[in-house]
């Protein structure tokens, strides 16, 4: 697996981004992005009723019509004195005047002049602005006094139509001496302030930040960098503006219907009128997330906004501290992370994002219509999708990479097909790449078995060697089935199917030429343990040993089994034909040791076990069992080993686990590397307190030969001894190997091949072999004693490995008095230590007063040895 697809390596990436897009976020990269999500998921709010407490009058165009254009004072008073008849609790007059205004077409009412009104009424708040670097200001009446004034400044985010929109809401700010506006507090402040004041609500400042507090609800200055606000005008106290999400904000009349009396009183008292133009041709258009507002509107959000929070509980907009937002961003990228770790295909992982995406504006527009808070799900949305971008654009040269070799393979409609995808993938390099992961390189492996195929000199040799590549093709099927990361899964088992196919096709037609050709099949197998889906039938006899097995692995109180005997006498065979020997109850987990001879540590040795134990379940009962966690199995490998078994005990109730440890004493090494008796205080905590788990032992070597210490942990050990085959096992391997097997033995010849070898499985196997290919060289298909004959000493130097380590594994004085016996030279010391020793290792046999080799095939070897030296 590549680095960049562990991981450690996707989260170096993901960090990467997440850390680039912050400084991008930083310098107002993303504002626009953030100020644009922000608005959509304002648009979606759910809808709210208007705010009864408002009343607007707006200034129409018929109004400007039938009034003229600046009304005149005239119109205003009068205007005001009807409101004010109807007792409000206040009036804001959003008209900008400072000088009064007559027509001389109309009659002149001294008592109705504007700036002899206003200064003498309590309920009116006249509407000002503050001068600014771009702006001079507008004054109003000077003898208003400031608390009956209040500005009009807006803040808008930039100067463009798109992005210039009004999302933020001046309080108060600190007022330049020159302005011609004098009042420190907005229009909307001062009118909440004076409705709230009947409700016996004053507004007072916080001592810590001297932000504006009204009853429980502290106004909460924004800050320099705010949500989406990386980069704004932030003088004075503001907040972000908390539309109300409808449509119109308030019930409202037009100033005719107001002088005309066509409105009702209720309408009026105790609400807050706000009085503005909204005639299309004069007043300004402001921009907002729901369109197009009037500065009447705009007051009006202002206003309902802050009633709202402090009568109703309505949240005001609120946004994370940086650190919580830094971190809610490095969350994201610790999702993305994982998807790139864990999805292998490049197209699914694109599309990953998309379901994820849906659930991260989710969450942030929940928030914002539910509790009024500003997340930034912008920067989270590209922290995702720029690890996806990533992982797709460096896993899209490797994933066409593997579909370019899939596509090879699919092509193949022949066994020669097959055979000849090794050539045609030649330019893979040896080993492949851990892109291919582990099923590629095993299609290879089945391609060259292929070609063995086509070299092999008969058809039978050709049968034989298609059977091994079919048995590759269904490990490879079981890998699949085991591989979590393999790329394009389903693709790769339709083609380990096809080929499957194709293989077993063309073995049905190499079995007919076999059967028609003259040739004896070569089918003894002399090496290695006999492997049920190759050996099938070829494995003899053991079934006493098997049936002692189960009769002790279902007791009551089970024992130690230990499966002992000479090299090569088909303890392995055994352990890997037994899942087909016993019940189901019972459920054979056959570990080799000699792998676990490897390991350094125990972390190492604990992990083997829990693999092998996994694997061997799928293998003998096609039992899925889970993995132990893998973080706790690195730290405490045998602790977390005794909680996974019983774990295992749980998932499989009436079962019985036999852990079967082949060549065992390997043990002895990894206790001796890791200084740790650990492993064996584990396997003596497993037979004490696991009742469902059976302990077999299968080695060589016997307790007396084994260090003292292992005799503290193998207390309570049955011993099964493996030896020869009996007599008529040994003659069926020997006259039907496997079914339809020709007759090529007199009975005679069978007698001596039995003789020679005393029915070792192995030796019977080896003398066989080389019989066979003796008969195929000379062309005939009967072989007679004279060949037995004629073949011993090619057996003898075809297995000379196993007749070699057989000497060597004699001690010393075993051999001194081995040769003793074959040269009789001077008479052999009466040891009867060593002569026990030999007898046990089925070397010698005695036979009345003397002592004479067991097996006439090791006597000849051991006497080449002697006499030549």
């Amino acid at each position: 697996m590549r680095s960049y697809s562990t991981l450690p390596g996707s989260l170096i990436i993901s960090f990467a981004i997440a850390l680039i897009l912050l400084l991008i976020r930083s310098l107002g990269g993303l504002q626009p992005w953030e100020l644009s999500a922000y608005d959509q998921m304002m648009r979606s709010r759910p809808k709210e009723p208007p705010d009864k407490r408002l009343l607007l009058v707006k200034i129409t165009e018929a109004d400007i019509n039938n009034y003229r254009h600046p009304l005149s004072d005239d119109i205003l008073v009068q205007l005001l004195q009807k409101l004010e008849s109807m007792q409000p609790r206040v009036i804001g007059l959003d008209i900008y005047r400072d000088n009064p205004i007559h027509y001389r077409d109309t009659q002149r009412d001294s008592s109705l002049d504007l700036p002899t009104y206003l200064p003498q009424t309590n309920r009116v708040i006249h509407v000002c602005k503050v001068s600014s670097e771009s702006d001079k200001g507008t004054a109003s009446f000077p003898d208003i006094p400031w608390q009956n004034l209040g500005f009009s400044n807006v803040l808008v985010d930039s100067k463009n139509t798109e992005t210039g929109l009004l999302r933020r809401h001046l309080l108060f700010q600190t007022v330049p001496l020159t302005s011609p506006c004098p009042t420190s507090f907005a229009l909307s402040l001062q009118l909440a302030f004076r409705y709230l004041a009947a409700e016996n609500i004053l507004p007072s400042f916080t001592a810590k930040n001297n932000d504006l507090q009204l009853g429980d609800i502290i106004f909460t200055d924004l800050k320099p960098r705010a949500g989406g606000y990386q980069q704004y005008d932030f003088r004075g106290q503001q907040i972000i503006l908390n539309y109300r999400a409808v449509q119109p904000i308030a019930q409202s009349v037009t100033l005719t219907e107001v002088l005309q009396g066509k409105i009702n009183p209720q309408w009026v008292k105790n609400r807050i009128v706000l009085i503005g133009v909204t005639a299309t041709s004069i007043t300004e258009i402001f921009f907002t997330p729901y369109g197009e507002m009037r500065g009447l509107e705009i007051q009006a959000h202002g206003v309902s906004q802050i009633l709202s929070a402090v009568l109703d509980g309505r949240p005001l907009i609120w946004v994370l501290p940086a650190w919580v937002e830094i971190l809610w961003i490095f969350a994201w990228a610790l999702i993305g992370a994982g998807l790139n770790w864990k999805i292998r295909h490049p197209l699914f992982l694109g599309f990953s994002a998309i379901p994820l995406l849906g659930i991260l504006f989710g969450i942030g527009f929940f928030i914002l219509s539910s509790f009024a808070g500003w997340i930034p799900v912008v920067p989270a949305a590209l922290v995702l999708i720029g690890m996806q971008m990533v992982g797709v654009f460096l896993r899209l040269p490797e994933f066409i990479m593997v579909s370019r070799v899939a596509d090879v393979l699919k092509q193949c409609r022949t066994s020669g097909d097959i055979a000849t995808i090794a050539n045609q993938l030649a330019w893979i390099p040896s080993p492949p790449p851990k892109v291919f992961g582990f099923i590629i390189p095993q299609f290879l492996e089945v391609s060259q078995s292929a070609q063995s195929v086509r070299e092999a000199t008969s058809s039978y040799r050709q049968y034989e060697f298609i059977g091994r590549s079919i048995s590759q093709l269904h490990r490879l099927q079981e890998s699949l089935a085991f591989n979590r990361d393999a790329q394009q899964l389903n693709r790769l088992e339709k083609i380990a199917q096809q080929w499957l196919k194709i293989l077993q096709t063309a073995q049905q037609t190499l079995a007919e030429q076999a059967k028609r050709s003259a040739e004896i099949p070569q089918v003894y197998i002399a090496g290695a343990s006999l492997n049920p889906d190759d050996a099938k039938t070829r494995f003899k006899g053991r079934l006493d040993i098997f049936r002692e097995i189960e009769t002790l692995a279902l007791s009551a109180q089970p024992p130690i089994l230990l499966l002992y005997g000479g090299r090569r006498t088909g303890k392995t065979s055994a352990l890997k034909y037994l899942p087909r020997k016993v019940g189901s109850e019972l459920i054979p987990l056959l570990i080799d040791l000699q792998g676990a001879a490897t390991a350094t540590t125990l972390k190492g040795l604990g992990n083997y076990l829990a693999e092998e134990i996994v694997k061997a379940a799928k293998k003998s009962r096609n039992f899925d069992l889970p993995y132990p966690n893998p973080q706790q199995l690195n730290q405490e490998p045998f602790l977390t080993l005794q909680t996974w078994l019983e774990k295992l005990e749980r998932i499989a109730p009436g079962k019985r686990f036999l852990l079967c440890l082949d060549e065992f004493e390997r043990l002895s090494e990894v206790i001796a590397t890791t200084n740790s008796r650990i492993p064996l205080n584990f396997l003596r905590h497993v037979l004490q307190h696991r009742r469902q788990w059976i302990l077999l032992f299968s080695g060589s070597h016997t307790l007396d030969e084994l260090e003292p210490y292992w005799s503290d942990y193998l207390i309570n050990t049955r011993s099964l001894r493996v030896s020869y085959l009996q007599k008529p096992e040994a003659e069926e391997l020997i006259v039907q190997p496997i079914a339809d097997f020709p007759k090529i033995y007199e009975s005679l010849t069978v007698s001596q091949i039995i003789q020679a070898t005393r029915c070792q499985p192995y030796l019977v196997q080896l003398l066989c072999t080389v019989i066979v290919d003796h008969l195929n060289r000379e062309k005939r298909r009967l072989a007679t004693p004279d060949d037995v004959q004629t073949c011993i000493p090619i057996a003898i130097e075809t297995g000379g490995m196993y007749f070699r380590e057989l000497w060597t594994s004699l001690s010393e004085p075993e051999q001194d008095f081995l040769e003793y016996l074959i040269t009789e030279e001077t008479p052999h010391p009466q040891n009867k230590s060593t002569v026990r020793r030999l007898i046990r290792k089925e070397i010698l046999e005695k036979r009345g007063d003397c002592y004479r080799f067991q097996v006439p095939l090791v006597e000849r070897f051991i006497t080449q040895m002697v006499t030549e030296g």
